[in-house]
């Protein structure tokens, strides 16, 4: 789901903002500690695959938003969290940028909720997951597809909750 502008109180999307920076640096300089020289080229290419995935979208019940792949826990899965919500970011902006899908002013909001509860709640669960499932590869499928069930709910549950904070802060 792309948050559009004039959902959420400019008071929400600024939070949102700082916190979605905050995560960006934090993961950029996770990043530079555990660097490889193959993490960037396939960040890219993880960023690609989400993004042509995020381009398939379906209306949420006649809402203003729309529903797609949130890719964040694939992309954990594949780079680790720091690099998974990295790409998420990236992919996040070009489509802002681009295409407008999504606002501006709520690119911190679509950030945070995508991206960073995306990737990094998700690799939590899947990292659990995996240590409780064992290692095998139905393991691996089985802790994937629930963290990645999971991570869309919680992004949905903070979207609510930055709406239901911009409606009281709008009136």
């Amino acid at each position: 789901m792309h948050i559009r502008d004039g959902i959420l109180g400019p008071e929400v999307c600024l939070l949102a903002a700082a916190l979605s920076v905050g995560a960006i640096a934090y993961s950029l300089r996770r990043l530079r500690v555990d660097l490889e020289d193959r993490a960037v080229p396939l960040t890219g290419m993880m960023a690609a695959l989400v993004f042509a995935g995020q381009m398939v979208n379906f209306p949420l019940l006649g809402l203003p938003v729309s529903g797609h792949l949130l890719g964040g826990v694939l992309a954990a899965v594949m780079l680790g969290p720091w690099a998974g919500c990295l790409a998420i970011a990236m992919v996040l902006v070009v489509q802002a940028l681009l295409f407008s899908d999504g606002g501006l002013l709520s690119l911190g909001a679509n950030v945070l909720n995508m991206g960073v509860v995306g990737a990094w709640g998700g690799y939590a669960v899947y990292s659990t997951l995996r240590r409780l499932l064992g290692n095998g590869s139905a393991a691996t499928v089985s802790a994937a597809v629930i963290a990645a069930w999971l991570s869309v709910l919680a992004a949905a549950t903070l979207f609510c909750v930055e709406f239901v904070c911009s409606s009281h802060s709008l009136g």
